[in-house]
């Protein structure tokens, strides 16, 4: 299939998969389209590397850039990253019952207050947060970046901030799936 690009990935000749999304940004200002955060992680030589890059989007490319889709550049490539190929399904129905099982409101980093455990556990799933020193000690010794790779760094920062603070609403359905669907948040 083609798929439209992504004017909003780096446009270079890097593989990268769809690791996570954060929350839907709406603004105030009516002629502002909604955008969503979206990190990616980089394939190197076959394995993922331990470092996120995380991108703002237009909300309406959300149904091409999908968890676990893999990207070479701002294009989509065939196929989906190892890990999610064997589980990924197209099509799932979900029954609820929302009396018994209400949604709820989580953040990435958020532990649940019952069990001292993280809401989304780190072991199934993690945000390389890691990424945000990476990000800091390189730009306390700045000296060799020019200034568009410092701001590049900052916004880095700055959505990575606001990625691990995401709102997600958590449904449990009937048969003991957990959804997970992005929040929106206003800016």
């Amino acid at each position: 299939m083609n798929y439209p690009p992504i004017a909003y990935f780096p446009n270079d000749q890097q593989l990268r998969v769809v690791w996570g999304f954060g929350s839907v940004h709406v603004s105030h200002n009516l002629s502002t389209a909604p955008h969503f955060l979206v990190s990616l992680r980089s394939i190197v030589d076959h394995r993922l590397d331990d470092y996120e890059t995380v991108y703002k989007i237009p909300l309406a490319q959300a149904d091409i850039v999908r968890l676990g889709t893999v990207w070479l550049g701002q294009r989509r490539v065939e196929g989906f990253w190892e890990q999610y190929s064997k589980t990924y399904e197209r099509s799932v129905v979900f029954d609820f019952d929302f009396i018994n099982s209400p949604p709820s409101s989580i953040e990435f980093s958020e532990k649940d207050p019952s069990t001292d455990y993280y809401q989304i556990p780190q072991f199934a799933y993690s945000l390389a947060f890691g990424t945000k020193s990476k990000i800091n000690t390189k730009l306390k010794s700045s000296e060799g970046l020019n200034e568009e790779e410092i701001k590049d760094l900052k916004r880095q920062a700055v959505y990575l901030g606001q990625m691990s603070k995401s709102k997600l609403t958590k449904l449990i359905s009937t048969d003991e799936c957990t959804v997970l669907i992005p929040s929106s948040c206003s800016f």
